[in-house]
């Protein structure tokens, strides 16, 4: 890994947002998933 000119407080405060995102973005997939699957998928 090469070291770049960024703080490491901002590096954290990014990867942190990203993180967050991507793990919203999954959980709301599993929902969504398992939610069709209990409803019998009557659609």
């Amino acid at each position: 890994m090469t070291d770049r000119a960024v703080p490491s407080g901002q590096a954290l405060t990014v990867a942190g947002s990203v993180l967050g995102l991507a793990v919203a973005v999954v959980i709301l997939l599993v929902m969504h998933a398992t939610r069709q699957r209990w409803g019998g998928g009557g659609s």
